[in-house]
């Protein structure tokens, strides 16, 4: 999962549209699928099916699991409602987390629940973003609310020094683009309001950039 993660977040076709600008819209697209190597025309392959895969993969393997594992067909039936959700099929994310959640409840899984559902989540939430933050980097820090449909709302992000603030403003629109797991309550999606939340920037090279003289 976290490759396709990973494929649908980056790949990214680099075409060149050189002296196709007249051309129809069928030649262009032949055009630009020729251009590219094959390389990037299988990483392209894998993107257009990554959804499909990554919900058949996760549904197979909860149907496997069985009753012997409920923990791990628990944590699969998330990945599954959270890959809905990182990929903007909200109404299918949404059953599936109020389907969990329920079952949550009914099962008198109260620690699960509340470590997976009592707050909203940043997706995805596998790690496969994530890094070692070492020492250094910019902080940072958010006011939002999330929407019951898992969307950052009446954001505000600040930098602790007043010369960061560039970056309290790139943080602000990687915020509004993330999708979250929403906070449940009684197994109802809800709106999660004055969440404060801390950041570090750690990207070196865009941290010179913006300090260069």
């Amino acid at each position: 999962m976290r490759n396709l993660y990973l494929i649908q977040a980056l790949v990214q076709p680099r075409l060149d549209l050189r002296d196709s600008m007249t051309a129809s819209p069928f030649y262009r697209q032949q055009q630009q699928q020729q251009e590219l190597d094959i390389h990037q025309q299988r990483l392209l392959s894998i993107q257009r099916n990554a959804v499909a895969q990554g919900a058949s993969l996760l549904t197979d393997f909860i149907a496997g699991a069985g009753a012997g594992s409920q923990v791990l067909q628990a944590r699969a039936w998330l990945a599954l409602a959270d890959w809905h959700q990182w990929n903007g099929n909200r109404h299918r994310a949404r059953e599936d987390y109020a389907a969990l959640a329920g079952h949550l409840i009914e099962t008198g899984q109260s620690t699960l629940l509340q470590e997976w559902f009592a707050e909203p989540v940043e997706l995805p939430d596998n790690g496969v973003f994530l890094r070692d933050p070492g020492t250094g980097g910019i902080s940072l820090a958010a006011r939002y609310d999330v929407s019951a449909d898992g969307r950052a709302r009446n954001l505000e992000t600040d930098a602790e020094d007043e010369e960061h603030k560039g970056f309290a403003m790139r943080l602000y629109r990687s915020l509004l683009a993330t999708r979250f797991r929403p906070r449940f309550d009684n197994g109802q999606a809800v709106t999660a309001t004055g969440l404060e939340r801390s950041y570090r920037y750690l990207d070196r090279e865009a941290i010179k950039r913006f300090q260069s003289p």
